[in-house]
């Protein structure tokens, strides 16, 4: 399974959101009721729309998920968010004037400018993108000679760029009578419902674009190398483009088939346009021409290639997940999950958000405090803690009793199944496990937190002072009353909301123990206590010194503020 995630997005208009079946048909996608309100993109466009990734990997059995429990994070430049995971793959759609940046950052992007970068970044233009590898090939092929009506289209909104907004004034004024029909913001003269309720990539806006000889192609700003659809949409719309922007747009485009103000500039520019209207036979011999012919980019524009690069990061990420179930399974004796049987779907979360192959999980069984009857076991029947607190407590004696059958004393894990993985966990679990090899030599019985509450990476703002330094990360809590006096003050005074993190916030959603800590806390709960299990682990600590508790920092799971634990209810 791969689960991807889509992170700092473009906005699409809302009601015209499109996956790559949509685009690629003919059906007018409009609604005549649609607004202009922007939502940003949180299933991907078409290539990368998910459904899309399904479809075309469809062995790699992908899910659709949020970006804490993401492999791959898709994403672009409108924001950071994805660069609060620094530890997730990241696959960079570059299609902004200022993502050359950030296509050298990322280890797999698509772009225009990828044509400078290393093999992992993709040369892909943005209507590839939408419409796919087909259109490669439509563009190196003859197009239908289709009767014109009129002059010329421009479609551009955007008036930030001068020279731009020179030569469109400059063409208007020098063209009369004849009309440069703009139904953009720019200059806008003409309005069409098709144009100004759907986006760009609507295969109908091209029934428009038809009727015109020419269309104005010209990209916002000039950058080298950053080319967006709109030289496309003149190709696809059988009129011939007046492009301006990227200096090497000929790279990929055949300079017969279009009018490149870049090498002609804006004077030149006009006399040639002036000349191809007055001169049919000039005017077709261009038209005729190409869109595209063989180049040194020819590769990335074929399926095949694409499919190949995508598979392999896909295949880095189960290889990934593999090495690491290894990892856990040579070390720990035992990889338990608690989970209720009335809830198969957060065992399956579990199975699907872990960061390990899930094939080496052994499901436990979880006491649900929904059946316990009070009345029927008397044993609680004074109890201060609900129900669903005796069955967590007897869900986690459970595993204990496990653990403390087995044969060696070396070290098992047990989760909860409501656990939330930090973006660490692929990284510090191999740490944790190369420093837990240092304190099990000794005969002691061991139990070691590596997950907290509502902090991700967790580490505590006293731990230095509070805690004896075992390893680099490996912390021996103390066992003694004033600490807690001073953490139960602390958790009195403090809100979980307050940015300060406090050295109490961990809990039983990841333990990892040896079978003598096992032992001793079977034989402890024959009768379980009356109060929840952090809590009798937490004074088990605080009060003897019959096992030695340590903290891995930073915690390698946590359970997210607000989150509902079905074993507690």
């Amino acid at each position: 399974m791969i689960r991807i995630a889509y992170a700092d997005f473009w906005c699409e208009r809302k009601g015209d959101m499109m996956d790559y079946d949509d685009i690629n048909s003919n059906i007018i996608n409009i609604n005549q009721n649609n607004t202009r309100e922007l939502i940003p993109v949180d299933r991907g466009i078409g290539l990368f729309h998910i459904n899309k990734l399904k479809k075309d990997f469809s062995s790699y059995n992908i899910l659709l998920t949020d970006i804490m429990n993401a492999d791959i994070i898709i994403c672009s430049c409108f924001g950071t968010t994805k660069d609060n995971h620094p530890n997730k793959i990241k696959i960079f759609l570059g299609y902004e004037s200022n993502c050359s940046q950030y296509v050298e950052k990322y280890e797999h992007s698509f772009s225009s400018f990828a044509c400078t970068s290393t093999t992992n970044k993709y040369n892909l233009g943005l209507s590839f993108i939408y419409y796919g590898f087909p259109l490669y090939k439509k563009l190196q092929e003859p197009r239908p000679l289709i009767k014109k009506t009129k002059f010329c289209i421009c479609i551009i909104s955007n008036d930030s760029d001068s020279f731009r907004k020179d030569f469109i004034r400059k063409l208007i004024e020098s063209m009369k009578p004849h009309s440069i029909d703009c139904y953009g913001k720019l200059f806008k003269n003409k309005t069409s419902d098709i144009i100004d309720k759907t986006s760009w990539y609507n295969p109908a806006i091209f029934d428009i674009i038809k009727e015109y000889k020419f269309m104005i192609c010209m990209e916002n700003t000039q950058v080298e190398n950053y080319w967006t659809e709109k030289i496309v949409n003149g190709f696809l719309g059988n009129t011939i483009p007046i492009y301006w922007g990227d200096p090497n747009i000929t790279d990929i485009f055949n300079s017969k088939s279009f009018i490149n103000i870049n090498t002609l500039g804006i004077e030149k520019g006009i006399e040639r346009i002036k000349e191809l209207d007055n001169n049919d036979m000039m005017y077709n011999d261009m038209y005729n021409e190409p869109a595209i012919i063989s180049n040194k980019y020819d590769k990335y524009y074929y399926e095949d290639y694409y499919k190949n690069y995508m598979t392999n990061i896909f295949q880095k990420v189960l290889d990934q997940k593999k090495f690491l179930a290894e990892i856990v399974k040579n070390n720990f004796r035992k990889c338990l999950v608690i989970n209720l049987d009335r809830r198969p779907d957060r065992y399956e979360d579990f199975c699907q958000s872990c960061p390990f192959d899930s094939s080496i999980i052994e499901r436990i069984s979880g006491v649900d405090g929904k059946l316990i009857d009070i009345d029927r076991d008397a044993i609680y029947k004074d109890y201060n803690i609900n129900c669903g607190a005796i069955g967590c407590f007897l869900s986690h004696r459970k595993t204990w009793e496990i653990i403390s059958n087995d044969i060696s004393n070396d070290f098992s894990i047990v989760f909860e199944d409501d656990i939330t993985f930090c973006d660490n966990f692929k990284i510090e679990i191999e740490k944790l496990i190369i420093q837990l090899q240092t304190i099990k030599t000794s005969d002691d019985p061991i139990l070691c937190y590596i997950s907290g509450r509502f902090f991700e990476n967790y580490v505590p703002l006293r731990y230095e002072e509070e805690y004896n330094k075992a390893t680099d990360n490996l912390y021996l809590r103390p066992n003694n009353k004033y600490l807690t006096t001073r953490i139960n003050n602390w958790k009195r005074k403090v809100k979980y909301s307050d940015e300060v993190m406090l050295t109490w916030e961990r809990c039983t959603s990841c333990l990892i123990m040896n079978k003598k800590a096992a032992e001793i806390l079977v034989e402890l709960t024959t009768k379980i206590p009356d109060v929840p299990i952090d809590t009798f682990l937490f004074k088990l600590n605080s009060y003897t010194n019959i096992i030695k508790f340590y903290d891995y920092f930073p915690h390698l799971c946590f359970s997210p503020y607000g989150y509902k634990s079905d074993i507690r209810k």
